[in-house]
């Protein structure tokens, strides 16, 4: 039999099997293992408001990521955009993981259906039903969207530079914008 582990916190679980006629096997552990990364230094440690400069970033214990998303200008195939990627690095949290279930943007699926918005104009509507996602912002007074199909409720990166505005230009300044689904309680999570 092969399992695919689920997320876990660091640490040492039990894993047993329970078959359908209630039988229980034996337990053995599996230990869920975390990396502790650390950076050193940013080189150099200040840029441009607008970004778009290389910055090299210096640690310890980073590894390297496969990011699923959009990518080659496709919003209709789901790939990997990056193999070996690595460490992700984060330059702000413009999030809704704080907001409590209940309140506004806290981004509850009712109906297949989910809006959030977040600082900097940015908006993402989802609609299970139809498997797509429909992100857009706004800068400068211009909004540029997309709407991307055959989302499967996975996490995902949706690169901003495929959101085009009513002229067809690009957004320019390149960012990244993940989504993932919490399947317990059915929110849609923006990171």
């Amino acid at each position: 039999m092969k399992v695919v582990a689920p997320p876990n916190e660091a640490g040492a679980v039990g894993v047993y099997i329970l078959n359908n006629d209630g039988g229980i096997s034996n337990s053995l552990t599996y230990t869920y293992q975390s990396t502790n990364p650390t950076i050193n230094y940013i080189n150099p440690n200040t840029g441009a408001r607008i970004g778009q400069e290389t910055r090299d970033v210096y640690g310890d214990d980073f590894i390297l990521n496969q990011i699923p998303g959009y990518d080659n200008n496709d919003a209709t195939v789901i790939t990997s955009i990056m193999d070996g990627v690595s460490t992700l690095v984060r330059f702000n949290a413009n999030t809704n993981r704080s907001i409590a279930v209940g309140q506004e943007n806290d981004g509850s699926i009712n109906a297949q259906r989910s809006t959030v918005e977040l600082d900097g104009n940015l908006i993402v509507d989802y609609r299970g039903d139809l498997d797509q996602v429909t992100v857009s912002l706004e800068e400068n007074g211009t909004t540029f969207t997309r709407v991307f199909t055959n989302y499967d409720d996975s996490k995902l990166f949706i690169p901003a530079g495929m959101l085009q505005d009513s002229s067809g230009n690009y957004y320019v300044p390149l960012a990244m914008i993940a989504m993932m689904e919490q399947p317990i309680i059915q929110r849609l999570i923006m990171n």
